[in-house]
């Protein structure tokens, strides 16, 4: 039975490899071992880096060196130094991509930064501006309100001066010189009598104390144009010292 199963094994080791083509004779077990390494039928890939030939053992020692293989080696030799010249050009242009980015972040926001300054100074303006043209507003009103004052007192004074000058005698200004001639005719007629000496005397000390009177008159009435004529001046100044302020404030 022994010598019937090694007689078997030894028959199929020899009909497995007569069907591959190979002479090779030997136990079962050692097979895989001839077909990996030594079968010249096996087929195996060619052994230089970049080719991926394939032959069988005893066709692969005529392809190594071949055309065929040695420009396969040279392709794939140059497309891994391609690829790793690729590599760190895209690792470089990375780096300076990111250094150019983290630049444009920092110039945005120091552009960022000037804008909000900007923007706060201009507020700070329009408020100024505001507070200018409110005084502006203030001192107008005042202004007003003081040449209103200027006049109403003008006009007080000129109904006192006219009352003052209707209860002493002395005439207004409106009054024309043909009443004053007709009183002069008057006076001249009336001397014929005994009694115009007399009434020439008292008219004489009449005209005498008209002519004080109407001296005080025009005093007064300097003074007020005078003091009218500085309240205005004031009035004035105070105007152009508030446009002037106001200017020089908005330019600065």
């Amino acid at each position: 039975s022994k010598s019937s199963s090694k007689s078997s094994s030894k028959s199929s080791s020899k009909s497995s490899s007569s069907q591959c083509g190979c002479n090779w004779t030997g136990p079962l077990s050692s097979w895989p071992m001839h077909a990996s390494r030594h079968c010249p039928i096996a087929r195996i890939t060619c052994p230089i880096p970049g080719c991926n030939h394939t032959c069988p053992r005893s066709e692969m020692k005529a392809h190594v060196g071949s055309p065929k293989c040695v420009k396969a080696a040279v392709v794939s030799q140059v497309e891994t130094q391609m690829n790793g010249f690729l590599g760190e050009l895209k690792k470089q242009m990375k780096k300076e991509v990111e250094r150019q980015v983290s630049q444009l972040k920092k110039e945005k926001g120091r552009l960022e930064a000037r804008v909000q300054s900007e923007m706060d100074a201009r507020l700070e303006l329009q408020e100024e501006n505001h507070g200018l043209r409110r005084e502006v507003r203030c001192l107008k009103k005042r202004v007003e309100q003081m040449s209103a004052m200027a006049t109403q007192r003008s006009i007080d004074d000129a109904a006192v001066t006219a009352a003052v000058a209707t209860e002493g005698g002395v005439p207004l200004q409106g009054e024309s010189k043909h009443k004053k001639k007709k009183k002069r005719s008057y006076s001249s007629a009336l001397g014929a009598s005994p009694a115009s000496s007399s009434l020439d005397g008292a008219s004489s000390s009449t005209d005498s104390e008209d002519a004080k009177k109407r001296k005080k008159n025009k005093r007064r009435k300097k003074r007020r144009h005078s003091n009218i004529e500085e309240s205005e001046g004031r009035m004035r100044a105070i105007s152009t010292d508030s446009t002037e302020h106001g200017m020089v404030r908005h330019s600065g």
